[in-house]
């Protein structure tokens, strides 16, 4: 397939200007309620005058994996990105950057168009890569560091003109053990919201663009922490109020920020999520269940999560109540077992999946898989009568493209909602529950147009048919190789094809992320919760 530019005769028109905005974490309930009540003034409007609907995320419903899909238009299989972490060529579990990606996002594609745009805040796009614009880069991004901006004027405008920024918001250990220092956490979101809208208006005022992105991660943040006091069937709280504060300013602050960068009247505004939200309701400790059943083998090395794994249970309710007894060991999941002995071990926690220790023979990981599956179907439920597990995706069923050998091989779907896998083999049980309000991933995230090319009414979608409508609203026609398609209703009716390589011609699976960078993300994702 060639990778010459998009041809005159490609149905190219010349329509507006796009600008999608992202709502880490939005779920479409929530939002479609508040707007309903009148809390959410500038969403709701913007609902009643264009689209809303769901926007079905990846699987797993995470931020690395979701995000990609929607700002390339294709599957992990695609692209490459199944969490925050790869195995390098030496075998080495690194974290992913702007490199990992296989395809091109959708502004490297307006770029070779000559098309500019305004990038700000997407994650995994760390270290910027040159392109036609401007790129802040999110979610991923070393807290200390001083080159997440191309190009480097921009990191010097953000340096004299916004002392204090911060890529991503920083949520301490001490926030989920204590309702007090959670609250405070939302000082902080407050400001860094505030800051982050202000230079996206700064740069989009400043440099020319045509496509404008920009992620807040506000939402996910406060509903991690607070989401059964906030969910639309909670009851009055004062943590639910906080929090409900947060999204009323949101959405103030985003009304003024469109009406400030739309200027002539022909910006078509997408507003989505990567993923929705559910009550945090039980938490599975799979490599317990996998060890059970002679599936994994701790290594001789693992004495200390040996002495902690017969501890009673009073002792691990203790220290998952003080961050600093955290100490108890909790193996990471890739480093603890004994790999000769060891058929299948979850993953990190934000993959929600269980790997098969590879063989190297076809006929051997079909049998050691169909064991994996069949345990797993086994598995009893948080009452230890019923099934869990009422199916179990194998990654190609999920998963098409080149890299989906790089996936995990085992998706289990569970009965019983609002469960997370975690990897940590420090505990006995199988099943805690969650008594605090926190909250967890939703497979539906949010999509919200409005615009002077979108039609009104109820318009779903999956995440990576989110590239391809803003191509189509930009007047230039969907690659081939896109997974997406543009969403009916928003924007042209008919939808021009063109062969056009979607490979990155520099693809170098990582961009040069330092250790000490990579130490300071990992730090980072361990205070959301993404590591044990």
């Amino acid at each position: 397939m060639g990778t010459a530019p998009f041809q005159e005769g490609d149905h190219r028109v010349t329509l507006g200007r796009v600008l999608v905005i992202g709502l880490d974490g939005a779920a479409p309930g929530f939002v479609e309620y508040w707007a309903r009540e009148g809390a959410l003034p500038f969403l709701g409007d913007l609902a009643r005058r264009g689209a809303f609907g769901t926007l079905r995320s990846t699987v797993p419903a995470y931020t690395p994996t979701a995000w990609t899909s929607i700002v390339t238009g294709v599957n992990p299989g695609s692209h490459g990105v199944f969490g925050f972490t790869r195995t390098d060529a030496s075998g080495r579990e690194a974290m992913v950057d702007s490199g990992t990606c296989r395809s091109k996002p959708v502004w490297e594609i307006l770029s070779e168009q000559g098309i500019p745009s305004v990038v700000a805040n997407v994650p995994i796009t760390f270290p910027p890569r040159p392109f036609s614009g401007v790129l802040v880069s999110g979610m991923g991004t070393p807290p200390d560091s001083v080159r997440f901006a191309y190009p480097n004027e921009v990191q010097r405008l953000i340096t004299n003109e916004f002392p204090g920024y911060v890529p991503d918001v920083a949520v301490p250990d001490r926030a989920r053990a204590s309702r007090r220092a959670a609250l405070q956490i939302l000082d902080d979101i407050e400001r860094v919201t505030a800051m982050r809208l202000r230079l996206a208006e700064r740069l989009m005022l400043t440099y020319p663009w045509r496509f404008g992105m920009l992620v807040l991660e506000a939402p996910d943040r406060v509903q991690h922490l607070w989401w059964k006091r906030i969910a639309p069937d909670a009851a009055s709280s004062k943590e639910g109020e906080a929090v409900l504060d947060v999204y009323r300013r949101l959405d103030e602050r985003l009304g003024r920020f469109v009406e400030v960068v739309e200027s002539d009247g022909s910006l078509d505004v997408l507003i989505v999520s990567d993923h929705g939200f559910q009550a945090l309701d039980w938490t599975l400790s799979l490599n317990n269940f996998l060890a059970d059943a002679g599936l994994a083998v701790l290594s001789k090395g693992s004495l200390a999560a040996r002495a902690a794994r017969a501890a009673p249970d009073w002792m691990h309710a203790v220290a998952r109540r003080v961050p600093r007894l955290r100490a108890i060991p909790s193996l990471s999941s890739r480093g603890g077992f004994d790999p000769d002995r060891t058929i299948a071990f979850t993953g990190s926690v934000f993959e929600q999946a269980v790997y098969i220790v590879p063989t190297g023979d076809a006929a051997s990981y079909a049998v050691r898989r169909k064991s994996v599956e069949d345990a797993l179907r086994a598995l009893p439920g948080p009452d230890g009568r019923s099934r869990a597990v009422t199916r179990v995706w194998r990654r190609e069923e999920i998963y098409r493209g080149p890299w989906t050998d790089e996936a995990p091989d085992l998706f289990p779907v569970f009965e019983t909602s609002g469960v997370m896998i975690v990897p940590r083999t420090s505990t006995r049980r199988l099943w805690e529950p969650v008594h605090a309000s926190h909250g967890t991933h939703h497979e539906s995230g949010l999509v919200m147009a409005a615009g002077p090319h979108v039609a009104g009414g109820r318009r779903d979608g999956d995440a990576q048919d989110i590239a391809p409508t803003v191509l189509s609203l930009l007047g230039l026609p969907v690659p081939r190789e896109m997974d997406g398609r543009p969403i009916a209703g928003i924007g042209p009716g008919t939808v021009a094809l063109a062969d056009v390589s979607l490979s990155r011609s520099d693809q170098d699976e990582g961009s040069g992320i330092t250790p000490a960078e990579e130490e300071e993300i990992a730090a980072r994702l361990q205070g959301l919760g993404y590591f044990e």
